[in-house]
């Protein structure tokens, strides 16, 4: 929610399992309207958003889904391969991983 009080639900759009699990199946997403959200996932071309709170907005992202099922499939394969390359746990955690298995040689 937008309007949430506890900032870490204002703030999920890397966070949600839920979205990742969908993306993971080359799914297309229905996103809200929150900045985080529309950056990640809709500016890339992965969601198309809506207005949680508006049904007409929730049913109109979903007949732009419907209404162009390449599109809509083209839009979670793009997704699914870019999750594969920069989101997946391996990737995020590269650097991490060179750091902590780096040889002491000079190196600090």
């Amino acid at each position: 929610p937008l309007d949430a009080f506890e900032v870490n639900l204002r703030y999920m759009a890397g966070a949600s399992n839920k979205t990742f699990d969908a993306i993971g199946q080359g799914q297309a997403l229905v996103v809200g309207p929150g900045a985080d959200w529309h950056a990640m996932f809709v500016e890339p071309g992965y969601a198309v958003a809506c207005d949680p709170a508006d049904a007409a907005s929730i049913a109109e992202a979903f007949r732009k889904l419907g209404g162009d099922r390449d599109a809509a499939r083209a839009m979670g394969e793009a997704a699914r391969q870019r999750m594969i390359a920069e989101w997946a746990y391996e990737e995020q955690f590269a650097p991490v991983l060179r750091i902590m298995t780096r040889t002491r040689g000079g190196a600090s």
